[in-house]
């Protein structure tokens, strides 16, 4: 059987009330031990079949999944950190109880409409960021993003002096000279390298949308 942990890592324990089936059950007495690091004293299967620990620090059986690596960023740590223990509602009132003990309490505004995703969302987002106000200084970078408008395009209608081909240039295709007010392509038709002066050349507008 593969174990997460390995004797002599660091844990931190978790609350495990809410985990179906903990391994030897959850005891009143392991919860005051939720937060807690201690080290990995004992890796074995639990009647032969689940991942289980002992700790060098506390006695009782411990489940692997209320363990996480106790030098863990709360970012990269696994995401049972922030899965709620419980979601309390008390008139404006949000209370979520987490994994580690800990709980964040978020507040309807008078003129917010009531929604749990929202409550919880915000509540996820101070558990995150580890403050109202930081979580606030995040969410004020955000920019609006205008769309962006596409260039506009030019059709130059020419005639070719030498072959007396008409034909259409985009923008993209010619060269203009605002010192001389010139234009410069090739004929299509004959190949010739054309110099054109602009009053002479009719401009078709085409604004992509």
């Amino acid at each position: 059987m593969d174990f997460k942990y390995k004797v002599g890592d660091k844990v931190r324990i978790l609350d495990g009330s809410n985990i179906a089936n903990y391994t030897g059950g959850f005891l009143l007495e392991m919860k005051k031990q939720v937060g807690r690091v201690a080290t990995v004293k004992e890796a074995f299967q639990f009647n032969g079949v689940r991942p289980a620990y002992r700790l060098s620090e506390i006695c009782f059986t411990w489940d692997e999944r209320g363990l996480f690596p106790a030098d863990a960023s709360p970012l990269v740590c696994n995401t049972e950190i922030f899965a709620p223990l419980r979601i309390v509602k008390n008139g404006v009132a949000t209370i979520v109880f987490w994994q580690d003990g800990t709980k964040t309490v978020v507040k309807r505004g008078s003129d917010e409409a009531e929604s749990d995703y929202a409550a919880f969302t915000a509540a996820l987002g101070i558990k995150v960021f580890g403050s109202n106000s930081a979580l606030k200084r995040i969410v004020s970078r955000t920019e609006t993003q205008e769309k962006k408008r596409k260039k506009e395009t030019l059709m130059y209608r020419c005639l070719c002096p030498y072959c007396h081909a008409e034909f259409n240039k985009g923008n993209s295709e010619i060269r203009i000279f605002p010192k001389d007010n010139s234009l410069r392509t090739n004929c299509p038709s004959c190949k010739s390298h054309l110099v054109l002066s602009l009053p002479d050349v009719e401009v078709e507008h085409d604004a992509d949308r």
